[in-house]
C-alpha cells in the first residue's frame, strides 16, 4: 500500500510526492528518536500538521499564505502541549514520576500549562494582525466584522485549556472536541461571520 500511495503522489505533483516522502522521514524519526525528547516531540508534532497543509496546497492550488502558516503553527504547537499537559496530570493522580516512553517528568505540567496558553493566545494574536493587513482588505468587503472571530477563538482557546486544568478533558483532545458541542456551536459562527464579511 506505501508503494501504491506513491505512485498516487507521484501522478498528483511531484511536489505532493517530495512532501509525503519528508513526511514518512519525520515520521521514522520522531517514532524512533525524537518522542523522547522534551518538547522536540510536539515540535515534530507541529510539523506534521505543517506538512499535511502544505500538501493540501500542492493539490488543491488554494493559496497558502504566510499568515495561515504562522496561525496554524501557533495553535498546533499550543494543541500539542495540551496533550502532553494531560498526560503529566494523569501522572499526579497515578503517583508516577515521569510519561513512559518520554522525557516529561510530574513537575513539568505548570510550565507545559504557561507555554501551551502562551502559544495559544499568540495564534489569536495572528490571527488579528491578519484581519488588519492589506491582505483581508481584498478578499473581504467588510473586513472589520472579522473582528468578532477574535473573541470567539479566544474563548475556544482559553475554553479547552481550562477544561483540561479541571481534569475534565480526556486523555485525547481531538475526541473530547468532536464529542463537545460548544466547538460546532464556534464553528458555525465564525463560517457566519466570515460569510457576513465577504
Amino acid at each position: 500500500s506505501l508503494f501504491f500511495g506513491f505512485f498516487i503522489a507521484s501522478n498528483l505533483s511531484y511536489i505532493f510526492l517530495s512532501i509525503l516522502f519528508i513526511y514518512l522521514i519525520c515520521t521514522f524519526l520522531y517514532t524512533n528518536y525524537f518522542k523522547k525528547i522534551v518538547l522536540v516531540d510536539v515540535l515534530f508534532l507541529v510539523a506534521f500538521y505543517t506538512l499535511r497543509l502544505l500538501a493540501g496546497h500542492v493539490v488543491t492550488d488554494i493559496e497558502l499564505s504566510t499568515w495561515l502558516l504562522s496561525f496554524s503553527i501557533f495553535t498546533f504547537f499550543s494543541l500539542g502541549l495540551l496533550k502532553r499537559y494531560i498526560d503529566l496530570a494523569s501522572l499526579d493522580e497515578n503517583s508516577k514520576i515521569n510519561i513512559r516512553g518520554r522525557g516529561y517528568k510530574s513537575r513539568d505540567k505548570n510550565f507545559i500549562l504557561i507555554i501551551g496558553v502562551c502559544s495559544g493566545l499568540l495564534s489569536s494574536l495572528v490571527l488579528l494582525l491578519y484581519i488588519g493587513s492589506d491582505q483581508v482588505v481584498k478578499l473581504y468587503s467588510n473586513p472589520i466584522l472579522l473582528i468578532l472571530t477574535i473573541p470567539l477563538y479566544l474563548y475556544w482557546i482559553s475554553w479547552i485549556w481550562i477544561t483540561a486544568f479541571r481534569d475534565q478533558m480526556e486523555s485525547d483532545p481531538v475526541i473530547f472536541a468532536v464529542k463537545n458541542k460548544n466547538i460546532y456551536a464556534i464553528f458555525v459562527i465564525f463560517i457566519l461571520i466570515m460569510v457576513l464579511s465577504k
